[in-house]
């Protein structure tokens, strides 16, 4: 159990919270045996770890992060931007497949996006890394526009390479595609057309 004191400001004065979290042993220690695993995230913080042979020379975390595939062998990651969020499985390719598929709601990719920047963006990471032979990807998307939802992609897709291949992380993060990028719509106001648009002011 981990106790942390938050300063909040309200009301002109700051008030301090202890917040309690429960970490990922704990959580599991509730499960039930057969709700165990298999287990798809991991983090440890125990120094006992020896973390230059579990992870990449690449790698500038504090902590060991750890993905464990599926049951078939695919790699799992959730992206998102704006309003849209996107589920991304990808799986090497096997030795009696012809080429890689690329699917968005069980639909190949260039019939679900018809704008080719759309498409661009869903395959960017592919591109950055030379991995677009390599793997199958398959998407689950909703919510949003088509910006949205191919950022949205493209944000999961580098999540899903940087657990496969740990190698691909420090590339992926420089180009900033592990980071989701918090910019949205801001809220319509009561009293203006929109966010910051207010009417025009008529004199008489």
């Amino acid at each position: 159990m981990l106790t942390r004191t938050l300063s909040i400001w309200r009301n002109g004065v700051f008030r301090r919270r202890c917040l309690t979290t429960t970490t990922s042993n704990e959580i599991r220690d509730m499960l039930p045996d057969h709700l165990k695993g298999p287990i798809r995230y991991v983090e440890d913080r125990d120094d006992d770890i020896d973390k230059d042979a579990l992870i990449d020379p690449n790698f500038a975390d504090s902590t060991v992060k750890l993905r464990y595939r599926n049951a078939d062998g695919s790699m799992y990651a959730k992206g998102r931007r704006k309003t849209a969020s996107a589920r991304v499985w990808i799986k090497e390719i096997e030795p009696k497949d012809e080429f890689p598929s690329f699917t968005v709601n069980n639909k190949p990719l260039h019939e679900y996006f018809k704008n080719e920047d759309a498409r661009l963006w869903s395959l960017q990471p592919l591109g950055l890394t030379e991995t677009s032979s390599k793997y199958h990807v398959k998407v689950l998307v909703k919510g949003g526009g088509l910006t949205g939802q191919s950022q949205a992609i493209r944000h999961g897709l580098a999540t899903a390479l940087r657990f496969i291949d740990p190698s691909l992380r420090k590339t992926l993060k420089d180009a900033g595609y592990l980071t989701r990028d918090i910019r949205e719509v801001e809220r319509k106001k009561p009293g203006r057309k929109k966010a910051r648009k207010k009417k025009q002011w008529v004199k008489r």
